[in-house]
C-alpha cells in the first residue's frame, strides 16, 4: 500500500494531564501530512481530562475519546489500539509534542523499505516552562529507542503478529515491546532527525524511581530472556535491538 493511501491513528493516553493535551493535539493537527484519527484515551475517574477532551473534540472531527478504568499507560494504549483504524499506528504521550514533518518523514522511510513493520527517530528533551512552552535541553543519540513510543511509527500488522501492548506492566510496556518486536525478527527502522520533544518535568515518567518502575523494568527483560530461549534465539547482543536497525 503506498505511503499516501495508508491511514494512520495515533493514540493519546492522557491520565491527570489534561493541561498539556491541547498542545499534543495541536502538534498532530499541524502535521505536514495529515492524522487520519486521534484518539485520546482518559481514566474513567478523571473527570478533567474528559471536558477537556470534549472541548478539543469539538473543534477536531478526527478526535475519538475512550474511557478506560485502568490507569496504566499500557492499558490506555491497547484500548486505543482496539478503537483505531488506522493501517499505521503512532503514540503521543499528552505531555509531549511531534515535530511537524515526523509523519510524513517516517512514512517516507517506510515507503522505501515496504518489509519494514516500524521506524523511529530521535528525541529532544525539552524542560517544562508552561504547558504550551518547551526548552530544549539537549538531543539524544540512540537512548530513546528503549525509553518512548513516542517516536514511534508502526505498522497495524505488527500488532497483528506479536500482540497488543503487556498490560501487565505499570512502567516498561515501551521497551518490553522493542524487545519484543526485536525478538520476533521485526525490521525497524529510524531516521537521523529529530521526531519528538519529550516534555521533561517532575511528574513524567521518566523521572519515576519507585521500586515498582525496576521491578517491571528487570521483568520485561526476563520476558525477553526467556522468549529467546523458547524461539530457540541466542541470547541478544544489546537490551534492545541488535542487528534489526537499519538507519537512514
Amino acid at each position: 500500500m503506498m505511503a499516501e493511501q495508508q491511514t494512520v491513528s495515533v493514540i493519546i493516553p492522557c491520565a491527570d494531564q489534561g493541561q498539556y493535551l491541547a498542545s499534543a493535539v495541536a502538534s498532530l493537527a499541524r502535521q505536514t501530512r495529515p492524522v487520519d484519527e486521534i484518539i485520546v484515551v482518559h481514566p474513567a475517574d478523571d473527570g478533567a481530562t474528559a471536558a477537556i477532551a470534549r472541548q478539543l473534540a469539538d473543534t477536531h472531527q478526527r478526535l475519538k475519546i475512550v474511557s478506560v478504568r485502568e490507569r496504566r499507560p499500557s492499558a490506555a494504549r491497547n484500548a486505543g489500539l482496539l478503537a483505531a483504524r488506522g493501517d499505521v499506528i503512532g503514540f503521543l504521550d499528552a505531555d509531549d509534542i511531534w515535530v511537524q514533518t515526523k509523519l510524513a518523514t517516517q512514512l517516507a522511510k517506510l515507503a522505501v523499505l515496504p518489509e519494514a513493520a516500524a521506524v523511529g527517530g530521535l528525541l529532544l528533551r525539552c524542560s517544562d516552562i508552561d504547558s504550551e512552552t518547551l526548552l530544549p535541553i539537549a538531543i539524544q543519540g540512540e537512548a530513546f529507542v528503549a525509553e518512548t513510543l513516542g517516536a514511534l511509527l508502526c505498522r497495524r500488522a505488527v500488532f497483528d503478529q506479536i500482540g497488543l501492548l503487556d498490560a501487565e506492566l505499570h512502567y516498561g510496556e515501551d521497551i518490553e515491546f522493542y524487545m519484543r518486536m526485536r525478538d520476533f525478527g521485526i525490521t525497524f527502522l529510524a531516521v537521523c532527525e529529530v521526531v519528538l520533544y519529550y516534555r521533561q518535568h517532575p511528574a513524567s515518567m521518566m523521572h519515576a524511581t519507585t521500586p515498582r518502575k525496576q521491578s517491571d523494568l528487570r521483568l520485561a527483560v526476563l520476558k525477553s530472556i526467556r522468549r529467546r530461549r523458547r524461539l530457540g534465539l541466542a541470547p541478544a547482543k544489546d537490551l534492545v535491538f541488535g542487528d534489526s536497525i537499519e538507519r537512514a
